[in-house]
This record gives structure tokens, C-alpha cells and sequence, in this order.
């Protein structure tokens, strides 16, 4: 068994799951700010929004590439490319709907504006959620071929 093919999922949930101290070390940066100008002063919960929001989007398209490349992990495991292209094309089709609900929204309000579909919590919070979902499933799915293709060896079955 390969617990290498486990890292690119399992370092993303870390990320997703410790961006929220990231978000929070961003605001203090651009609060700590001491512009010379005392009309940037005011600017600041501007540049706040803003660098929030590119943070999220920068943020959620590296974790889905990394599912993408990931999704090739389950052939390791399994050595069946029509499973390997299965997942990819899955994660895909999650990551291009993303693309463009994200893209859809103005610069700032990715983090300003919430969800009425996802009982009013924040988009960047329904960017974190599909992240997380994709992540674990992918996960799952790296152990279920990495422990069957070790089941199969040993019966000496063909997968």
C-alpha cells in the first residue's frame, strides 16, 4: 500500500482547514497598515475585502488543480483508466461550475456577500465546503482502490 498517493488531499484539507487563520493574519496585515495618505485609512476595509476575496479564489482554484492532479492517484491503485478518467472528469465538471459561479461575482464580494441557498453562510464558506467534499471523497476513494487492488494481489484476482 502507497500512503504517498495520500498527501496532494490530505495537505489540502490541512490548508482549508487552517485558511481561516490565514484570513485572519490577512486582516490584521492590512488593519496594522499605517498609510501616510489619511485617504487610504479609509480605503481599508476596501483593500480588506479585496485581498480577501483574491485570496479565496487564488485559494480554491490551487486545492481543485491539486484534486485534479490527484484524481490520477486512483490509478495507482487500481491501474484501471477508465475509473482514473471517471474521477477526473467528476472533479472537472465540479471545478468548471465553480469557476464560473466564482467568477460571477464582483472583485470583494466573494467574501462580502452570503448564500441564500446555503442557509445565508458566506460564499467564501461554500468555497470551503466543496473543497473539503471533494477532498474527502477523493480520499475515500484513493483507499477503497489502494485497499482493493492489496486484496486483489493477495487473492490473486484481477482487478
Amino acid at each position: 500500500m502507497n500512503l504517498y498517493v495520500y498527501l496532494p488531499p490530505g495537505i489540502s484539507i490541512f490548508l482549508l482547514i487552517t485558511s481561516r487563520s490565514a484570513d485572519i493574519y490577512l486582516k490584521h496585515l492590512v488593519r496594522s497598515l499605517n498609510p501616510p495618505d489619511p485617504q487610504v485609512q479609509h480605503s481599508k476595509p476596501v483593500i480588506e475585502g479585496v485581498a480577501l476575496d483574491w485570496a479565496t479564489r487564488l485559494g480554491f482554484f490551487n486545492s481543485m488543480f491539486v484534486a485534479l492532479a490527484s484524481s490520477f492517484s486512483v490509478y495507482a491503485g487500481t491501474e484501471s483508466i477508465g475509473l482514473t478518467i471517471g474521477t477526473f472528469t467528476v472533479i472537472l465538471l465540479i471545478f468548471i461550475r465553480m469557476f464560473y459561479w466564482i467568477n460571477s461575482f464582483s472583485v470583494g464580494q466573494l467574501t462580502t456577500t452570503t448564500n441564500k441557498h446555503f442557509f445565508e453562510k458566506p460564499n467564501t464558506t461554500v468555497c470551503n465546503v466543496v473543497l473539503l467534499i471533494v477532498n474527502i471523497l477523493l480520499t475515500c476513494e484513493i483507499a477503497v482502490t489502494q485497499n482493493l487492488s492489496f486484496f486483489c494481489r493477495f487473492l490473486g484476482c484481477k482487478v
